[in-house]
């Protein structure tokens, strides 16, 4: 296989865990005090019986249709930013769930990785990033990305 077409590939695989990671908030809510109370009240209604009409459940608190998502992007210019422009021109236009990716190019790693930072200090983040190694675990250790593990293996979305 070319290395053109290894860019490409490993850029899709990139661009839709990146995307599946924008569909969730980035801020875990805080863990409830514990209680003595039960926790889930029972109630005289009985639970739904499953059905062979019932499809997957998605186990993600929200639903991606319709959703905005700003991504940026370390490839500056040439074919790999090229690549990209083309992956997210197509998912934008053949996503069953109408999410539009809004790509912004940073630059180069370095650009970006400032970029992302002085947004860390600001809040005001992108949905997703590209990122390499050093950055992204940088950024997991301030607790602003989301690990994708949940979003890939979602059984409706994923």
């Amino acid at each position: 296989m070319t290395s053109k077409r290894w860019t490409t590939l490993i850029a899709l695989g990139l661009f839709v865990s990146l995307v599946a990671a924008a569909c969730a908030t980035a801020t875990p809510e805080p863990a409830p005090e514990p209680t003595d109370a039960p926790a889930v009240q029972p109630t005289d209604e009985p639970e739904p019986e499953p059905t062979e009409d019932m499809g997957p459940v998605s186990m993600l608190d929200g639903d991606p249709t319709g959703q905005n998502v700003v991504f940026w992007t370390p490839w500056g210019t040439g074919v790999q930013q090229e690549t990209m422009t083309a992956l997210v021109a197509e998912f934008n236009a053949t996503n069953e769930y109408g999410i539009t990716v809004e790509e912004i190019a940073q630059g180069r790693q370095g650009d970006l990785e400032q970029a992302v930072n002085a947004a860390i200090a600001t809040g005001e983040l992108p949905n997703v990033t590209a990122g390499f190694p050093n950055g992204i675990t940088r950024w997991y250790g301030l607790g602003v990305i989301a690990a994708l593990n949940d979003f890939m293996s979602d059984p409706v979305y994923g």
